[in-house]
């Protein structure tokens, strides 16, 4: 557990062995936290938050989340060997989004406004990418998704449109409520 009051930002490093979150991490309203386990996976098992500001996952290994809400303004990160965070997290963007090895992304945000994908996310070659939003949600992409010669999977709770980036994947699939709309200059 770790809790920040006051402006400034959160930085917690696990240099050997992967880090495991098992109580609330609250960096503050509009502050970034930063969680990275530099030489092994980063297990999230209990609430992590940056209202309004910034959080960073950084995993040398695989990145799970087993418990625990992420309630922050925009989600950013990286993986070796696959991420899964599909808790009921809520989160406005998506800011970037990177995974190498072998190993899927799923990421799901339960949050009503949506999901806005504001920075490239690659699941890397072969692997599956799932972008999933809940209780109506809309999904908007507006930066490069990719998952070279694997698979996009794009679930919507509300609309699902495309104003920016490319789509570049093996397969596409997904669902929307309300229209989809992918009108870019997409690659599969």
């Amino acid at each position: 557990a770790f809790t920040n009051t006051g402006t400034g930002a959160v930085s917690i490093t696990a240099a050997s062995g992967p880090l495991n979150v098992t109580a609330v991490v609250d960096a503050g309203a509009t502050n970034t936290l930063t969680l990275t386990a530099s030489t092994g996976g980063l297990s999230i098992g209990a609430d992590l938050k940056a209202v309004g500001g910034t959080v960073d996952l950084v995993a040398a290994g695989v990145l799970s989340q087993t418990a625990g809400v992420i309630t922050t303004g925009s989600l950013t990160g990286s993986s070796v060997g696959g991420a899964t965070l599909t808790g009921a997290n809520l989160f406005d963007s998506l800011a970037g989004f990177t995974n190498t090895g072998v190993g899927d992304v799923s990421i799901t945000d339960a949050k009503a406004s949506g999901l806005t994908v504001s920075t490239a996310v690659d699941a890397g070659s072969g692997n599956t990418l799932t972008l999933t939003t809940t209780n109506a949600g809309p999904l908007t992409l507006s930066a490069n998704v990719s998952a070279a010669d694997g698979t996009v999977d794009l679930v919507a709770a509300g609309a699902l449109s495309q104003t920016a980036g490319v789509i570049t994947t093996g397969g596409l699939t997904g669902s929307s409520v309300g229209g989809a709309t992918l009108t870019g200059a997409n690659l599969f």
